[in-house]
């Protein structure tokens, strides 16, 4: 079994108090030691699991603040791997989508190509294997009340990926649904890609959490931008010196048909 470790949540900031710096607090979530309130997730039979973590801030984050996931022993550098994708669908071409030659979707997304006679939007091993779990911010304020922290999920993708290198396919109209007609889901995922999102403007192939996953990283440990918390005022902190809990939906991950477990 090819294990894999989640190994942290990050969060980060960069401001004029730290000299762009930043201050970093990192947090493991993988679940291996007995004590620890995700371990219970390892069980695939536990789907979806949900684990909290609790932790403090012993500092307050000044700046707009980073939020981040990491893997380790998780090789998106493979050779098989990096090539297991489909650009000219990405970008939004109608041939490729639909496979109408037979040259597509492209043969570097074997065995991601098609399911059930259908092409596979978007195909490819990188894509099946997409980041999927869920991850909530809250601060415990003085009365013990929870607060949850507003987390973007958009502005997190580079701007030459959402706006040249992916693009959904041409429609005159505003459903989606209708332009990937003809196509399937990953086999991996729980929805089609055109349900990403509820904001039209980040979901199907424009997804941001989609494009900052499908640029694949150079090392087997790597950490991945999720979200991103504005700085709203000059008055007050990002993030104040305090105590808080996240809350994780953890899901179970599968890759050219091997399970793939966090360890």
């Amino acid at each position: 079994m090819l294990m894999i470790s989640l190994e942290d949540f990050a969060l980060e900031t960069n401001s004029k108090e730290s000299d762009l710096r930043g201050l970093c607090s990192k947090i493991d979530y993988t679940g291996t030691e007995p004590s620890s309130p995700c371990n219970k997730c390892l069980s695939p039979d536990v789907t979806p699991c949900i684990c909290t973590i609790n932790f403090t801030l012993e500092k307050s984050f000044e700046g707009n603040v980073f939020m981040y996931y990491g893997l380790s022993n998780f090789y998106q550098n493979h050779r098989r791997y990096v090539k297991s994708r489909d650009d000219s669908q990405l970008n939004g071409d109608s041939s490729a989508l639909l496979g109408q030659a037979l040259c597509n979707p492209s043969k570097e997304c074997e065995p991601y190509r098609r399911n059930e006679d259908k092409p596979i939007a978007p195909c490819g091993a990188i894509a099946n294997s997409m980041f999927n779990d869920t991850l909530e911010l809250f601060l415990i304020g003085n009365d013990s009340y929870p607060m949850p922290i507003t987390l973007k999920k958009k502005g997190i993708a580079w701007w030459t990926d959402k706006n040249v290198k992916f693009r959904n396919p041409p429609g005159g109209d505003n459903n989606l649904e209708e332009r990937f007609k003809g196509t399937t889901k990953p086999v991996n995922w729980l929805k089609p890609v055109y349900m990403l999102d509820s904001d039209q403007d980040n979901n199907g192939f424009i997804n941001e959490d989609f494009i900052v996953w499908m640029r694949t990283a150079a090392l087997p440990t790597f950490r991945k931008l999720y979200r991103l918390i504005e700085r709203k005022s000059d008055l007050h902190p990002t993030l104040p010196a305090g105590r808080y809990y996240l809350n994780i939906t953890y899901s179970i991950l599968f890759w050219l048909g091997i399970q793939i477990r966090r360890a």
